[in-house]
């Protein structure tokens, strides 16, 4: 793998794990429980989050797996108070699901 590669793919994980995690645990999440509780926040942002990806032409399986990696991210945010813990493991597991092939960038 060129440097090249690995450069674009550090670049793309960092900025899509800030956006998404920004997106939905830092604003949705935000004003679902203005209107429910921290739990149903929590619940409602990963479905939503999960349900997205069937934009993109992914399985019902796929989705159930980023509704649960939002439920993570969501309890991490909650635990900790802020978004960096949910953006630095999203960021890392982007990194990995695109070394294992999972997500195919054009490069």
């Amino acid at each position: 793998m060129t440097i090249l590669k690995l450069s674009f793919i550090l670049l793309f994980s960092a900025m899509n794990s800030f956006l998404e995690e920004l997106l939905w645990r830092g604003i949705l999440y935000k004003q679902f429980i203005r209107m429910s509780s921290k739990r149903l926040g929590i619940l409602l942002s990963s479905a939503s989050y999960g349900l997205n990806t069937t934009m993109f032409g992914y399985s019902l399986k796929i989705s159930v797996f980023y509704f649960l990696l939002g439920v993570l991210f969501g309890f991490l945010t909650v635990k900790s108070k802020s978004l960096l813990p949910s953006i630095m493991i999203h960021c890392t597991i982007t990194i990995l699901l695109i070394l294992l092939g999972w997500i195919v960038m054009p490069l």
